[in-house]
């Protein structure tokens, strides 16, 4: 089954790497492949400072000291402590180091349920941390953020965790939930990505970090990116089975947002006037047709619209990723066919504004239609493979006779609701 491209677009390129950037870039550039020979332990430290990638390679030296590649975050320290019986049990067999395993909410061996219901229910990250020494000072956070993974500090959040108290203090697992202050930032068909960090205590005010979980993702509501793929092709097949090559759209009923003007990427956009209430996913509002030679007229695309109330009335419709959604922004439709926006004023946190509209004053010897703000969803069609979501279909940019569209017409929401609160 093909791939939905918002999973390959969201996550393939930031699964090569498990840490933030800053410290991948620091670690590519001074400490990767460096070895301290005279020292009975030499470590290889890999990109994502996992006890799992670490080996060791037995030399002859002195038996209390661990050599850690130069200028990394310790030039060397003594096997005391925590560090003794972790060196003893890699000299064994080589293969006991600290783990931690991070559960995706839902999967057969996870202990925490889906992230599902209603908004305000209860949403758990779980973790468990193995072979970790008893005597240990361990701090471990949680980093989290919607829709898409974060490439800075300033889109997610960091959540320190406390140990579960059910945990025997003499155990050397540990394990660790994470609830989100507010779960109603969290919604269905949201995508969700976290990783999970694990720092241990070398001096009162020095930390290092010891493991992470690999960075992961998953789809609020349970579904997944191939039930996604299965009902856009049924959706797809219905749609183009009633709407695809009429002699005239007007017959469909639907009528024309921009007259029979072509916007590049997307073709002429008809709208069916009857069409209210929810989202059907079997019942578009939108239509994009281009004309054929014969005078007919192929559907291209199809688009669902929702009034919008701010970021809390976003559309959730399963089995849709909520990424897909995008505004049309408030303006006014001309009588020659073309689009005059009208934004909010324009606040310190989201440039393009987020204040509620009313009808602004019609502008001087203008006629034409105006509305607020729209959630919108395009759905372009694809003989061959899934078909496509997003504001334009990038095929469809070099057809003759359509025109450029502004990007202030359309644009997918703002940063900020990539942060969670907390």
């Amino acid at each position: 089954m093909e791939t939905n491209h918002f999973e390959t677009d969201r996550i393939q390129q930031f699964n090569e790497f498990n840490i933030i950037p800053a410290i991948r870039r620091r670690l590519n550039q001074q400490y990767l492949q460096r070895r301290v020979e005279r020292c009975k332990y030499s470590y290889s430290i890999s990109g994502d400072l996992s006890w799992k990638e670490v080996s060791p390679t037995l030399l002859s030296g002195d038996d209390t000291t661990v050599c850690i590649p130069r200028r990394t975050f310790l030039t060397s320290m003594t096997v005391s402590g925590f560090l003794f019986p972790l060196l003893k049990a890699c000299k064994n067999d080589g293969t006991k180091y600290p783990s931690l395993k991070a559960f995706i909410p839902g999967e057969p061996d996870a202990p925490n349920p889906p992230w599902i219901g209603p908004i305000n229910a209860t949403k758990i990250l779980y973790a468990e941390l193995k072979d970790v020494p008893v005597t240990a000072e361990t701090k471990v956070t949680v980093m989290i953020s919607r829709h898409r993974p974060w490439d800075g500090l300033q889109e997610v959040r960091t959540f320190e965790v406390q140990r579960q108290s059910g945990d025997p203090q003499d155990s050397t697992t540990r394990t660790y939930s994470f609830i989100p202050p507010f779960p109603g930032d969290f919604r269905d068909t949201q995508l969700v990505f976290f990783q999970w960090f694990v720092d241990i205590q070398q001096s009162a005010d020095n930390w290092l970090l010891l493991t992470n979980s690999p960075r992961q993702s998953f789809r609020i509501g349970g579904f997944t990116s191939e039930q996604t793929n299965e009902a856009l092709l049924a959706i797809q097949e219905s749609i183009l089975q009633r709407f695809d090559g009429p002699s005239d759209p007007l017959m469909i009923p639907a009528v024309p947002t921009h007259l029979d003007r072509c916007l590049r990427g997307m073709g002429v956009a008809y709208v069916r006037p009857q069409v209210s209430g929810p989202i059907a996913l079997m019942e578009p509002q939108l239509l994009f047709y281009l004309k054929r030679n014969d005078g007919t007229f192929r559907l291209v695309g199809w688009g669902y619209g929702q009034d919008h109330h701010g970021l809390d009335s976003h559309p959730a419709v399963s089995p849709i990723p909520w990424e897909a959604w995008f505004i049309h922004e408030a303006g006014w439709h001309p009588a020659n066919g073309g689009f005059l926006v009208t934004p909010p004023p324009a606040d310190e946190d989201v440039p393009r504004g987020r204040a509620e509209m009313e009808e602004p004053p019609l502008p001087v010897g203008f006629n034409g239609v105006w509305h607020p703000r729209i959630w919108d969803l395009h759905i372009f069609r694809r003989d061959v493979g899934i078909p496509f979501m997003e504001i334009f279909d990038p095929t469809l940019t070099n057809i003759t006779g359509c025109e450029n569209w502004d990007q202030d017409w359309f644009f997918h929401t703002p940063d900020l609701d990539v942060q969670p609160r907390g």
